[in-house]
């Protein structure tokens, strides 16, 4: 009775570890727009990995990348006082 019950009480411990594993982990965004601050134009960058051909994001900014196309979004891109650089053709966010 005893080794069952260091059984069960191990199990619960471990599912209670992976129910807060979940419950206080963020969820990473899976679209990320970026404000091209020359013309405002909002592009959809989900996916696309920044280059010398694509975007970059430079010093001298506020927020590089956002999780919606609006100055509202969530900031999503590393670092602070990163501004978009568009560098190539990107897709206009809709």
């Amino acid at each position: 009775m005893k080794n069952q019950m260091k059984v069960l009480l191990r199990g619960g411990v471990l599912m209670l570890a992976a129910v807060f594993a979940f419950a206080f982990t963020e969820p990473v965004p899976t679209e990320l727009y970026g404000q091209d601050p020359t013309t405002g134009i909002w592009h959809d960058v989900s996916g696309i990995q920044p280059s010398s051909t694509t975007y970059t994001c430079d010093n001298g900014g506020a927020a590089c990348l956002r999780d919606e196309p609006s100055t509202s979004g969530q900031i999503v891109s590393m670092g602070s006082d990163q501004l978009f650089v568009k560098r190539g053709n990107l897709p206009i966010a809709d």
